[in-house]
């Protein structure tokens, strides 16, 4: 349990009223008609319904290294969302397994944060360079290779895509290596099933205006 809770915590890494009434097909943007032309029809059937879906085809569980990918509905406007997501110093509103973040570097177009994060006995602290794009609606991560990170590996990133006037497709991908920390196979367990958990933090906390605490 406590490796599953470790896995959420590091994979999780970004207006009030009622939702909008579904949109018509031709009003879908073309990006996010692609996105989803090109996935089963039962796959954006459980999108619209449970807003969160990681997508099939599981990485090869006895790689050290593991790569998740998801489709996230948000019940908001794009412009909304990346405010949202930009916002790196109120992770702590969503993410109740940190215990300590720490702004290094800000600029315009990105920061560096120290997390601090301990479950049950295991402590772990690492920094993370957070990039992003307005003009083509994209965030991205990596570790900071200055500082001595406890792990091996951690990056991922959000493209965000118009899906209609008041709502947003997001295609979410995160890679994560925790070195000797963990093996493979429960790194795999804890990611396939922890993720949907750390997505929907995430889609909670934006649609609600930033009010959802999990």
């Amino acid at each position: 349990m406590m490796r599953s809770l470790l896995l959420l915590a590091l994979l999780s890494g970004l207006l009030l009223g009622s939702p909008p009434a579904p949109a018509r097909a031709q009003e879908v943007g073309p990006d996010a008609q692609a996105i989803l032309g090109g996935q089963p029809p039962e796959l954006v059937v459980r999108l619209l319904d449970e807003k969160v879906v990681v997508l099939p085809e599981p990485p090869d569980p006895g790689a050290a290294a593991h790569q998740v990918d998801a489709l996230v509905l948000f019940e908001r406007p794009l412009p909304v969302v990346m405010h949202y997501l930009i916002d790196g110093a109120r992770q702590r509103e969503y993410r109740p397994e940190l215990r300590e973040l720490r702004l290094v570097e800000q600029s315009e177009r990105g920061s560096v944060y120290e997390y601090h994060l301990r479950m049950m006995l295991v402590g772990i602290v690492y920094r993370l360079r957070h990039h992003w794009d307005l003009e083509n609606a994209q965030v991205w991560w990596d570790l900071d290779p200055r500082f001595e990170n406890d792990l091996a590996a951690l990056e991922g990133r959000w493209e965000l895509h118009r899906y209609d006037a008041a709502r947003t497709l997001a295609r979410f991908g995160s890679r994560l290596d925790l070195g000797p920390a963990l093996p493979a196979f429960f790194a795999e367990i804890g990611t396939r099933v922890k993720l949907p958990e750390a997505m929907h933090h995430v889609r909670r906390w934006i649609d609600s205006g930033g009010t959802y605490r999990p």
